[in-house]
């Protein structure tokens, strides 16, 4: 039994190794032949391609030479049959012609011609009657018998008995002419001649049209009407010298023949066609040898299988004596892996738990502490605005200050939050670095002035616009610059930019704050970029502030493209800086247009005076402020209470704006906003969502659900006048 075994492996073995060649040659010989086989049907293919172009382009040629032919047989053969009438006259006349009515005749025939340069009748081979005289005096009295160059023209015609057509050929006084004779002969005998000279040079210029026009060359030969075996009188002689389109025209007695070929006689471009089918066939012979590789390798790892599993059967005693330790020992570690994977399962489950739960907390902190925010930034404008007392005023401004402060410091903790789970993203557009500038200015200048220090900022070296996420980056300056107030008491800080490498329209851009502050230790350098760090995290430090803002630069400076760092040294100064990647913009006649429109349209905060507005909000502190900020633009104000509220009136009236908050009783803001669309008329009037649900996800469920834009809490009063005015303005004409 066991020599058995042993012979049946042997013959697999051998098979293995028989098929493992034969798949060797397939490796080289079936590549070969399909790229072959390919390579040929693709040459076929493009012969039949160029065929079936040239064929069309011929025939395309053959349309317009047929047209060229037309005209000038047309021609020609109007000026026999003019010529020919003076015949008949003069036949029906019995040749007593009246010399007057001779001249009438020629006159008029002439003015019918088109290209007519004269016309003369000579009896007895003798100019006689010609039109018109003036100019041709000496030519009354010519005896073409006398005359050697052109009797044999004249003997032609009288021995054929017809009229021809002689020519093209230079004449004395400039140009070329075409010189059609006619006999006459009266009962049988030769009474004289009739002749015409034709401007040739007008009658070609006739195709100079049609030729522009179709992108043609053409050339004639048959000089006197001899056709091929004449000499070629207009246009390329080349043209006859290649498989060109030759046609016949016929002239009074004879032919001339015409040669045309395309002005751009492009060839066909067989290149693609033959290239995709050469790829093709190379891609489908390497797959095939990629698949004889394969197939091989599978062969001999079937013979090497084949191998170990004669070893297997050698050892299949031994193994068999170990196969129920091995199979507790499998069992055993099987329960421990379940029992393992059980615990990791549920500490994946408790983590994303608590993801979940600390991005709801943070969420749902937010948006309770941007209600009253809102609330004490909007009375607090109103009451700047309205109160006279400059004490007070101060101080309100003081408030204002504190509540942008503490405004500052949210949006760090939830941009914090959101570079922890990486759901940050850049939102990239143009925008100019002065109105980053005149930003910078107005929220640090008077903190600046305050404190005696002399803050400059010169962007001078960068282009007017760039592209970019422009809030980033104000938001980074903003944290730089706030940091040197922080920790300067006396001398300056500078901000500036520089480019330090440009790259086809892309510029890594350096932003640097540059302060006379207390400065930094070694120490303190290392670690001030940390998250919860500052120069002094003292529990008894002199300087406010969460620690983030530093932090949250390096992560969005890597966001851009571009690094942060630190250059100081403690009691003589910082400077603080980052790059960034951003784009030139290089600014239109048009985006200037535009802009002068946006600000003299912006002169006029009362341009919609009068028109309905109808808010919804649950917060009657905010509901108030809001009213009184509108209430500046002379807007007539409605007010809904809930989601609810909003649906019946925005039913029962039409509005030209509708202000919507999200988180209300009966109705949330998205849901209200789902109903009004609904609603015959307010399928496309502008619904702003004013909320303190600032996150991209909360954003973007307001935009499904219909909104037209997003306001976030607490609101800026010139943020929510200049964005209600704008949307305004799309919606139609003032009042």
């Amino acid at each position: 039994m066991k020599a058995s075994d042993d012979l049946a492996d042997q013959v697999a073995s051998v098979a293995v190794a028989r098929r493992a060649n034969h798949l060797l040659i397939g490796l080289f010989a079936l590549p070969l032949i399909i790229l072959s086989l390919l390579g040929l049907g693709t040459e076929y293919a493009v012969r039949e391609l160029e065929q079936r172009k040239l064929g069309e382009h011929r025939q395309a040629i053959l349309i317009n030479a047929g047209a060229l032919r037309a005209v000038l047989e047309s021609e020609l053969n109007t000026t026999a049959f003019l010529a020919n009438g003076i015949e008949a006259y003069i036949v029906a006349r019995k040749g007593k012609v009246d010399p007057q009515e001779m001249g009438a005749m020629l006159g008029l025939i002439f003015e019918r011609g088109k290209h007519f340069r004269n016309l003369g009748v000579a009896p007895d081979n003798r100019l006689q009657y010609l039109f018109p005289l003036t100019g041709n005096e000496r030519a009354i009295g010519l005896n073409y018998a006398e005359n050697a160059a052109q009797w044999p023209s004249v003997e032609r015609v009288m021995r054929e008995g017809k009229g021809r057509l002689a020519g093209p050929l230079e004449l004395i006084q400039g140009g070329q002419a075409l010189i059609y004779r006619a006999p006459v002969f009266i009962d049988g005998h030769y009474w004289g001649l009739v002749s015409t000279v034709i401007d040739a040079n007008g009658l070609l210029q006739l195709m100079t049209p049609i030729l522009e026009q179709k992108a043609l060359r053409i050339a004639l030969r048959g000089r006197d009407g001899l056709g091929a075996d004449g000499e070629v009188f207009f246009g390329d002689a080349t043209l006859f010298e290649h498989e060109n389109v030759h046609l016949d025209i016929n002239i009074p007695g004879g032919t001339w023949q015409m040669a045309i070929a395309a002005t751009d006689d492009d060839e066909v471009s067989s290149l693609p066609v033959r290239l995709t089918g050469w790829t093709v066939a190379l891609l489908f012979s390497l797959l095939t040898a990629l698949l004889m590789r394969t197939l091989i390798q599978r062969t001999r790892l079937t013979g090497r299988q084949q191998a170990t599993l004669n070893a297997l059967r050698q050892t299949e005693g031994e193994l068999q004596k170990q196969r129920d330790v091995l199979e507790a020992t499998v069992d055993t570690r099987t329960r421990e892996l379940m029992d393992a994977n059980a615990l990791l399962q549920t500490a994946k489950e408790s983590a994303e738990a608590a993801n979940l739960a600390k991005s709801g907390f943070i969420a749902n902190m937010s948006h309770e502490i941007r209600t009253p925010m809102n609330a004490i930034i909007g009375l607090t404008h109103l009451l700047a605005r309205d109160m006279p007392n400059p004490v007070q005023k101060s101080r309100l401004k003081k408030i204002l200050v504190a509540a942008e402060h503490l405004s500052r410091i949210l949006n760090g903790i939830l941009d914090f939050s959101k570079i922890e789970a990486e759901k940050l993203t850049l939102h990239c557009e143009d925008f100019a670095m002065e109105e980053i500038r005149e930003q910078l200015i107005a929220l640090f200048g008077e903190q600046a002035q305050s404190k005696g220090l002399t803050l400059t900022l010169d962007f001078s070296s960068l282009p007017p616009k760039l592209h970019g996420d422009a809030t980033r980056l104000l938001q980074m300056l903003i944290n730089h610059i706030g940091n040197a107030l922080k920790f300067t008491d006396q001398g300056s800080i500078e901000v500036g930019a520089k480019i330090e490498q440009r790259e086809a329209g892309q510029l890594l851009v350096r932003f640097q704050v540059k302060d006379t502050g207390i400065g930094l230790s070694p120490e303190q350098v290392s670690r001030v970029f940390e998250a919860f760090e500052q120069a002094d995290n003292s529990t008894t430090r002199r300087y406010s502030g969460t620690g983030l803002g530093l932090a949250i630069n390096r992560q969005l400076a890597r966001l851009m493209g571009g690094e942060v760092g630190v250059d100081s040294q403690p009691g003589a100064g910082s400077i603080f800086w980052f790059t960034v990647c951003l784009e030139a913009i290089t600014p239109t006649i048009q985006e200037s247009a535009n802009t002068q429109t946006t600000s003299l349209a912006l002169a006029n905060p009362l341009r919609h005076a009068g028109k309905c507005i109808l808010l919804a909000e649950d917060n009657p502190i905010n509901r108030e402020v809001a009213v009184d900020l509108l209430k500046e633009l002379e807007l007539q104000i409605d007010t809904a209470e809930d989601g609810q509220q909003a649906v019946l009136q925005a039913g029962r009236k039409h509005y030209d704006l509708i202000l919507m908050d999200i988180q209300m009783p009966q109705l949330d803001g998205t849901a209200a906003t789902q109903l009004i669309r609904q609603q015959i008329g307010n399928e496309t009037v502008p619904i702003l969502a004013m909320t303190a649900n600032v996150n991209l996800d909360d954003r973007l469920a307001c935009k499904a659900a219909g909104m037209d834009d997003h306001i976030a809490k607490p609101i800026h009063p010139d943020l929510l006048q200049s964005t209600l005015l704008s949307w305004l303005d799309k919606t139609g004409q003032t009042p």
